[in-house]
This record gives C-alpha cells, sequence and structure tokens, in this order.
C-alpha cells in the first residue's frame, strides 16, 4: 500500500516529539494534552506521566507478530527502572517503531508473564532465555492508549478523542489489517477489543482473538506458535 510522504502516521506523530520528550520528560504529545485539559473530570490524574509515551514496544514498523492491549501498567518494577537515565533512553528510543522489545526491569518481567508460554513451552530450560531474547526483533506490543494508568477504568471515555488513538486505529485499519490478511502478519487481540472495535476477525485467519487475561489461551497458542516459528525461520535461515 503506497503512502504519501508528507501524510502523518503513527511513526512521524511520534518522532517529531521524541527529541522533545527527552529534553522536557513531559512525556505527553501536545495534540494529546490539548484534548485531555478540554475534560473535567479526571482524566489527567488517571495517566502516570512520570512513564515515557508507550505506544508501542518493540518493532511494529516490521513485527511479524502484533499483540494488541488497551495502555501501558503502572507496577513497582518498571516504576523503579524508571529512576534510570539509560532506561528512559531505550523507552523514547521505542517511539521510532524500528526498536526491539525493551530489555528494562519491569517491561521484561511482563513480557515473559504474557508470552513465556506461548514461546517457549516444550524447551530445555537452557534454550527459553535465548528464545524469549530473540522474540523480541520480531514482536510488538500494540497500545490503543499511549499513556501508562494502574487501571483501565475510564480509557473508553478518552479513547475516540485522542489523536494518538486515532492513528493507532488508522494503522492498525490500514496496514496491519489487510497484512494479516494477506498473511504477511498475524495480529493477536489480547485485551481492550471494544477500544480497538475489533471484536470478531472478520473471518481473517490470522487475526486472533484471545480470551485469556493472563497470556494466551490454550487453543490458541499451538497456531500462534506454528505460524510463528514459520515465519522466523523464513526469516533467519
Amino acid at each position: 500500500m503506497s503512502v504519501d510522504s508528507n501524510e502523518e502516521t503513527i511513526f512521524t506523530f511520534w518522532n517529531s516529539y521524541q527529541e522533545q520528550f527527552k529534553a522536557d520528560n513531559k512525556n505527553i504529545h501536545p495534540d494529546d494534552e490539548k484534548i485531555l485539559e478540554s475534560f473535567n473530570f479526571e482524566a489527567k490524574p488517571l495517566f502516570n506521566f512520570e512513564y515515557p509515551p508507550g505506544p508501542y514496544f518493540g518493532p511494529l514498523e516490521k513485527s511479524k507478530l502484533i499483540f494488541l492491549y488497551g495502555n501501558p501498567g503502572v507496577d513497582t518494577d518498571s516504576k523503579e527502572a524508571l529512576k534510570n537515565q539509560n532506561h528512559l533512553k531505550l523507552l523514547y528510543d521505542q517511539l521510532s517503531g524500528s526498536e526491539s522489545y525493551p530489555s528494562i526491569p519491569g517491561w521484561v518481567k511482563w513480557y515473559s508473564n504474557k508470552f513465556n508460554n506461548l514461546l517457549t513451552s516444550g524447551l530445555k530450560e537452557s534454550q527459553k532465555s535465548e528464545v524469549l531474547e530473540k522474540s523480541k526483533q520480531f514482536i510488538a506490543v500494540f497500545n490503543i492508549i499511549p499513556y501508562a494508568s494502574e487501571n483501565m477504568d475510564q480509557l473508553n471515555k478518552i479513547e475516540n478523542c485522542l489523536k494518538s488513538s486515532w492513528l493507532a486505529q488508522k494503522y492498525l485499519r490500514e496496514t496491519l489489517i489487510p497484512e494479516a490478511k494477506s498473511g504477511k502478519r498475524m495480529i493477536v487481540v489480547c485485551r481492550s477489543s471494544h477500544l480497538w472495535g475489533l471484536r470478531s476477525n472478520h473471518g481473517i485467519e490470522n487475526i486472533i482473538m484471545n480470551k485469556s487475561r493472563n497470556g494466551i489461551d490454550s487453543e490458541n497458542i499451538a497456531k500462534i506458535r506454528k505460524w510463528y516459528q514459520d515465519e522466523i525461520s523464513v526469516i533467519t535461515h
């Protein structure tokens, strides 16, 4: 699909402010800030802006396997990781859409909890860490809302209003879904299918509706694993 070089994409939207985020640690895109300021309910306190924006983690632009979620979470391990300037830099670098999933405490723990069984089940213990690490080059987590919060209670009141969410929807519908339909990528809808507006796979084999809140449900693991392993084997050999 051809894209006008002047057309704003989710990547140009975030990359245009990447250096500003690093400089002032404001961690909110100006176009989204205007919207959040217009709400009278407690929109801003809902989000923790100590966290850099996390519209996606991993190389979304080229990833083979994409997991759709609501927004980044907040936990003790990730809060502690934010005190390290090198970790912050890695998180800002994620906005390019081409970096591997970040090897940062908190993020690594979440990734392992969600995908360890999918990627390493049946492997020897000595192989598991290597397989998980390698997978970060090919897997992306895509959030409909880029700002971190402890819960998702009010996200449905905000999501349709944020420009960052519009661009996420646009990328999903104009790029990812067509490429899933053609077999180039696989999309796994893990959370917030109502926010993504993707309640079914619309007959597309490479869109998986995951029902488990903790990792990948058993009925889909074998299918996702086989497709992923076949694709990675083609790329790496």
